[in-house]
C-alpha cells in the first residue's frame, strides 16, 4: 500500500471519532476523495460501519456517498442498506445527497421508492413507520415526487386514517378519558412513549407504568429526563419499574453506555439510580 493511501485511510478512520454531531459536511470532501482513490476500501468500511458502528450520522454520510458513487457495486450496496434504515434517517440521507452531493441519482430514487412501497404493502409495517417518522415519510414522498397509495395518502396527507390503523388508534387514545383505557391501548398496540405522551390528556402513574413496560432499556434511558419531569421518580412503583429497566440495560449489548451516562447526568438522578444505569 502506498504511503498516501495509508495516510488517507487513517485520516478517514480518525474522522469517525472526531466529527462534530450533525456537521458531517466537514468530512464530505474526505469521503469523496476516498471513494475516488480507494473505492474498494471505502465500500468495505461503509458496510463494516453499518454493522458495527454506533454513530448514526456517520452511517448516513457513508450511505449518501455509496448511493451517489460512480461504481455500480457501491450503488447496489447502498440500495440494500437503505432498506434497513428508519424513515428519519432515509430522509436525512436524501437531504444529504441533495445538499452535499448535488444529486439524487435515479438508482437512489428507485431505492427510496422501493423503501416506501415495501412498507405500503404491509399495513402494520407502514403504520409503525408512519407513527414514528410521520414528518420524514411525508418529506420522502413530497421531495422525490413519489405518489402514495390511497391508504398512505389517507394516513399521512389527508389526516383521515382508516379504522384500525395505528394513526386511528392514536386518535382514540387522545379521546379516551380514563387512565385504565389509555393504558390498555398503549400496551395492546405498543404505542411509543414519545408519541403517546403527546396524545394523552393526563399522565397518571397508571399510564406511566403502561408506557415504561412497553419501552426498551435504551428507550427508558433516552427519555429519563422526560420521565423524571413527569413525576415518574416520585411514585415508588413507577420508580421501581424504571430501575428494573436500567438493570436490564447493564447486560444489554444494544444499549450505549455513553448515551446512558449523558442521559443520567442530564436528568440529575440520585446516586442509587445512577449506580443502576452507569456501567460498573
Amino acid at each position: 500500500m502506498k504511503t498516501e493511501e495509508r495516510d488517507l485511510r487513517l485520516e478517514l478512520l480518525n474522522s469517525l471519532l472526531t466529527t462534530p454531531h450533525r456537521k458531517l459536511e466537514q468530512v464530505t470532501e474526505l469521503h469523496q476523495l476516498m471513494v475516488e482513490i480507494d473505492p474498494i476500501f471505502y465500500g468495505h468500511l461503509a458496510v463494516w460501519y453499518e454493522n458495527h458502528g454506533d454513530v448514526r450520522d456517520h452511517k448516513e454520510v457513508f450511505l449518501g456517498h455509496l448511493l451517489t458513487s460512480n461504481l455500480t457495486e457501491h450503488r447496489d450496496a447502498g440500495f440494500v442498506m437503505l432498506q434497513k434504515f428508519p424513515p428519519y434517517q432515509v430522509a436525512r440521507v436524501v437531504d444529504f445527497m441533495k445538499q452535499q452531493r448535488n444529486k439524487v441519482p435515479r438508482s437512489a430514487r428507485t431505492a427510496v421508492r422501493r423503501y416506501l412501497k415495501t412498507r405500503e404493502k404491509t399495513p402494520a409495517l407502514f403504520d409503525r413507520a408512519a407513527l414514528r417518522g410521520r414528518k420524514a415519510m411525508k418529506h420522502l414522498y413530497a421531495s422525490l415526487h413519489i405518489k402514495p397509495s390511497p391508504r398512505a395518502d389517507a394516513v399521512l396527507f389527508k389526516d383521515h386514517p382508516p379504522e384500525g390503523s395505528l394513526a386511528w388508534i392514536l386518535k382514540q387514545l387522545a379521546k379516551t378519558e380514563t387512565a385504565a383505557e389509555q393504558a390498555q391501548l398503549i400496551v395492546e398496540h405498543k404505542i411509543p412513549y414519545t408519541i403517546a405522551i403527546g396524545a394523552v390528556r393526563s399522565v397518571t402513574p397508571t399510564v406511566l407504568v403502561a408506557l415504561i413496560n412497553s419501552m426498551t432499556p435504551q428507550e427508558v434511558i433516552n427519555n429519563l429526563k422526560s420521565l423524571q419531569g413527569r413525576g415518574a421518580m416520585e411514585h415508588p412503583q413507577v420508580k421501581e419499574l424504571i430501575e428494573a429497566k436500567l438493570e436490564q440495560a447493564q447486560t444489554s449489548d444494544r444499549v450505549s453506555a455513553f448515551k446512558a451516562q449523558v442521559a443520567a447526568e442530564a436528568a440529575q438522578l440520585d446516586t442509587q439510580t445512577l449506580g443502576d444505569i452507569l456501567p460498573h
